[in-house]
Formats: C-alpha cells, structure tokens, sequence
C-alpha cells in the first residue's frame, strides 16, 4: 500500500496531502514564466476544465499540474501575495461521476489509464463504486487518494481550513466566470471548452451511495453550496 493510501485509511489523508505538497517541488517551478506574464496564478483542481482555463487565461493547452493553494503559497509567499489566485470549483456529485468515467473510459496518462483498468474499471457506475467504498476501507483509501478525487476544498484552503485563493469561479457557469476572471485582468474572453468527458448525463444515486458520497465530500459540498448555492 502506498504511503498516500495508508494514510488515508488511517485518517490522515488530509494531513499528509499538505505534507506532500508543503515542500520544493520541480511543479512549481514550470510555469512560473508564464504565470508571471499573465499576473495570475490558477490553482487547478483535477476534472474542473483545466484545459479550458490555461487555454483562456495563459494561451496554451498545456497543463502544469494540480498543487494547492497552500503550496503555492509556501513555494513563493511573497509572490502567492503578489499574482492574482483563483480556481474554478464543480459541484462535487458532476466531479466524482466525471472522475469516475474519465479514469474508466480512457485517461490521458498512463497512469491514469493504469489505476483506472485496476481500481476503477471492475464497476459498471458510480453508483456501485461508492457502494464497495462504504464496504471497504481500503478501497476507499485508494479511490481518495487518487488525484482525481482528492477534495476540492484540500487545494482552496489552508491547513486551517480558510479559504486562501482570490477568486473561485463554477464550473458550470464556466463561460461567465471566465470572463470575470479576464475583466479583473483587464483582458478579453472568448467562450471556449476542452476536454469534456463522454458519459452519462444523469446523477441519480441510490440512497447508500448517495450518503457515502456526502460523506466523502463534506466539506466540498459546504463550500460550493455557501458560494453558489443549491448541489444537484
């Protein structure tokens, strides 16, 4: 078991997600030039239209990872300070259903499509995933553990749990807070969209798995509801 996985099953997964990403790592360091240019910092959380938003706001498809706020923050205080920080949030049921067919259908990395043939692809919907995951702890330690369904609210905040990024955009109003984001930049925005996932389009949970999910998600589900109000 990886140390990421058994810290989760242990309870600890928020604690050493910070941990991990308190240190110098190389992925701050790539897109520093290109934040610079831009005056802006996006913290991306896996499976919120990161293509979309480096395309928009850097001029490029490229993707430079998905560190936290709170990283970032001790990577460069001073410049965290400096460059205007935003991320775009999903609401949390569209993010994991998302997730979960991204990671079963085909990833864009072979890690992904590795973890996705092995974990994620014995279950035919979300729906049974979640309900294995209420039944098995380790299951459920390597599912949260995986980048793609780490809480949203772990890259926003601070070990304390405040919420340190200037702005945070929704998903599903993409093109509104998008152009938000460019006006404060004193930049134009032209409507654009990548990378949107194949899947079905309905929700529906069984009662179980719906609990599991507003389990998992908590804290994602309270912030997205005090900024935008009312989840599918």
């Amino acid at each position: 078991m990886r140390p990421r996985e058994l810290a989760h099953l242990l309870g600890y997964g928020r604690r050493y997600f910070f941990s991990f990403w308190d240190r110098d790592l190389s992925i701050y360091r790539a897109p520093l030039a290109v934040q610079d240019a831009a005056g802006v910092l996006f913290v991306h959380i896996p499976k919120t239209a990161g293509i979309s938003v480096c395309q928009a706001i850097y001029g490029t498809k490229a993707l430079f990872g998905h560190a936290p706020a709170s990283g970032w923050r001790t990577f460069d205080p001073e410049r965290f300070g400096r460059l205007f920080t935003f991320s775009l949030m999903r609401e949390p049921s569209d993010r994991f259903f998302s997730a979960f067919y991204f990671l079963r259908n085909g990833a864009l990395t072979e890690k992904d499509n590795a973890f996705g043939q092995r974990v994620i692809k014995p279950f035919d919907n979300p729906d049974a995933l979640l309900i294995a995951m209420k039944r098995n702890p380790v299951l459920r330690a390597r599912v949260m553990s995986w980048v793609h369904f780490t809480p949203q609210t772990w890259y926003l905040t601070d070990r304390a749990g405040q919420v340190i990024v200037d702005y945070i955009g929704r998903v599903e109003t993409f093109d509104d807070s998008m152009a938000e984001i460019a006006a404060r930049l004193g930049k134009p925005y032209t409507p654009t969209h990548s990378n949107a996932s194949k899947r079905p389009r309905t929700l529906d949970l069984s009662p179980p798995a719906r609990a599991m999910l507003d389990h998992l998600y908590a804290d994602d589900f309270g912030l997205y509801r005090s900024l935008f109000g009312q989840t599918t």
